[in-house]
């Protein structure tokens, strides 16, 4: 019991109430008229114990500011039928919390009850007061956090398709499937070529239009990627000359093309240097030619036109095989081969005697024929007899051969 009033004591010993005369007046008033001449000592100790009992209402009522330096939580294990005496025998736990140093008052006194010894230690954060959490929350710190590299999850690659370049009617496409997966290629009459994974196809193509390179979706239905179009090469029309001109002392036939473009012209399959809208075909030999005019129109079609045309004799420098000395027609009293005398051409000619192979006459000029008469003698051949002639060109014309020969007689 001492030790509850020692407690009162330092509990209450800076502790004021407040004072009102009045009031305390009003009660002595009342004591002594109820009271008059009773036991004094009586009185006084029923006064002291109002005291005692207001002071403690007032002590267990009132709560004290908590502290920032320490805050003591008193824990007491009540019983309903526990009376005030008995109070000592139950345990009191003290917890000690310590709170943030840097709002802690200075030279604040610390409280402690040296007299309970089964006191525990109490972890703060729980123990500590709400209003002092609330007050201690600090602004969130945001900090940057490292990108993630998440890889996606695998796809299949993309299939590839070659652009295949436009195609003119009757030509023939070939395609590769570079996929493991078959491709498809959609006419368009809307006809469906499937080509193999990793396979190969030739389609020739008969139609005109365009073509679509793709795949089938999960619907069968076709989906293009590439395409390409058939077009039909422009017409072209050649003309040609019913008959050889040897005008200029060569075998000619002159051709044609009805186009403003430049035309490639080949003689049986072989290519002529001169290209244009018109050429002329050198025919040396006998025999048939085929005479062929191609061109690329604006789609990148050849169109193409042939004819064919059929030469009688070898060409032969459109030299006579007779002539007559004694005449009056210059054109027909010497011998000259035609063509040399319209030709360009350098040459050697020679005249040579068929019964002892002597040469009789020669010449390196077109203006000086052979009137007949051999060098070696210095008279006229006999007539009717066949003599040999030989011309050796030194510039002969591309596809023409170099040597000439022939016969001819003095009539």
């Amino acid at each position: 019991m001492r030790d509850i009033e020692d407690l009162f004591k330092n509990s209450l010993k800076d502790h004021e109430l407040p004072y009102n005369a009045s009031a305390w007046t009003k009660m002595s008033e009342k004591l002594d008229a109820k009271n008059s001449g009773s036991n004094g000592a009586l009185k006084w100790s029923i006064g002291i114990a109002g005291i005692v009992l207001i002071a403690a209402l007032y002590f267990f009522t009132q709560k004290e500011p908590i502290t920032d330096k320490v805050q003591t939580a008193v824990i007491i294990n009540k019983d309903e039928n526990q009376t005030t005496e008995n109070l000592e025998e139950k345990k009191v736990q003290t917890v000690n919390v310590v709170p943030d140093k840097s709002t802690s008052k200075k030279n604040e006194p610390k409280i402690e009850d040296s007299r309970l010894t089964e006191a525990k230690p109490v972890n703060p954060i729980h123990e500590t007061n709400i209003d002092e959490k609330v007050t201690n929350l600090k602004p969130p710190v945001y900090r940057e956090v490292a990108t993630l590299n998440i890889k996606p999850e695998k796809t299949n690659s993309p299939l590839k398709f070659d652009k295949p370049r436009d195609h003119c009617l009757g030509e023939k496409l070939t395609y590769t499937n570079l996929n493991n997966k078959s491709i498809y290629i959609l006419s368009p009459s809307e006809e469906l070529e499937e080509i193999g994974s990793s396979d190969k196809t030739t389609l020739p193509l008969y139609e005109t239009g365009r073509y679509q390179i793709g795949i089938l979706n999960k619907d069968q239905t076709f989906v293009g990627s590439e395409s390409f179009n058939v077009s039909v090469a422009k017409q072209l029309q050649i003309n040609t000359d019913d008959y050889l001109n040897f005008e200029s002392g060569l075998p000619v036939l002159n051709v044609q093309a009805l186009t403003e473009k430049e035309v490639q012209w080949l003689v049986n399959g072989k290519k002529i240097q001169e290209n244009g809208n018109s050429n002329s075909c050198l025919l040396f030999d006998k025999g048939n030619y085929n005479i062929k005019a191609s061109y690329k129109d604006g789609n990148g079609c050849q169109s193409t036109d042939e004819i064919s045309f059929f030469v009688e004799k070898n060409y032969n420098l459109l030299a006579v095989n007779a002539f007559t000395p004694n005449s009056s027609d210059h054109r027909n009293n010497t011998f000259m081969p035609f063509a040399l005398t319209k030709r360009d051409v350098a040459f050697n000619m020679i005249i040579i005697d068929p019964t002892n192979g002597a040469v009789i006459f020669k010449t390196s000029n077109a203006g000086q024929p052979w009137k007949g008469i051999n060098k070696n003698t210095g008279d006229l051949v006999d007539e009717n007899k066949p003599f040999v002639w030989k011309v050796v060109l030194q510039n002969p014309e591309i596809g023409e051969r170099p040597e000439y020969m022939g016969t001819v007689v003095r009539l």
